[in-house]
């Protein structure tokens, strides 16, 4: 069973020089979310947007709406800062309640464990916003290196997170095939009852 798809983000988000050059061409166009969404398996920041969104998008089909929420929270967040929740919260991700818990949205919460990925996932989402804030009236300013180092390894941790949390479903998924498995392997079926 392959459990990975090649995307060619791999290749885009192991290699500084690389990233750095699509990263500029993402930042110079125009109009970067209709070239995100017209994503044609290329290996660009666009395509790596794309997948992350793609990522979720199963999630939630696949009955994660939890993390879907998340992400859309995250997307629509104007700034990186998760304040940590007065009182008790539960963790939408894991139902357990905590006095540790940041706050994504009025009513979503996290336990505080999360909250690198939390901004990793917000910084990935609006580097477009970012730099055109940090850039200014400058239309081709160059991005300092340490920037695209920081939105570089963001997506790196956001993409090894969900895949941990796919391999994650598909252990589970594969756990359960086997009981099924197991359970109608040692059931003996008598001709003379069917």
């Amino acid at each position: 069973m392959q459990l990975s798809v090649h995307t060619g983000c791999d290749e885009l988000l192991l290699d500084e020089n690389v990233f750095c050059n699509e990263l500029h061409k993402y930042l110079d166009s125009k109009n970067s979310e209709s070239q995100h969404k017209n994503y044609q398996q290329e290996q660009s920041v666009s395509g790596v947007l794309f997948l992350i969104d793609f990522v979720f998008d199963m999630f939630q089909e696949i009955g994660l709406a939890v993390q879907h929420s998340v992400y859309h929270a995250v997307k629509h967040k104007q700034d990186p800062h998760f304040e940590l929740a007065d009182g008790w919260h539960e963790c939408v991700f894991s139902r357990l309640p905590s006095l540790r818990c940041v706050r994504v949205d009025v009513q979503i919460t996290v336990h505080e464990q999360y909250v690198k990925w939390l901004q990793c996932l917000w910084l990935a989402t609006h580097m477009h916003e970012v730099e055109q804030q940090r850039r200014g009236a400058r239309v081709r300013a160059e991005v300092p290196r340490e920037h695209s180092e920081l939105y570089r390894k963001s997506l790196l941790f956001v993409l090894e997170k969900l895949k941990q949390l796919y391999l994650h479903i598909v252990n589970i998924n594969d756990s359960k095939k086997k009981k099924i498995h197991k359970v109608f392997d040692h059931t003996v079926f008598d001709s003379k009852h069917t």
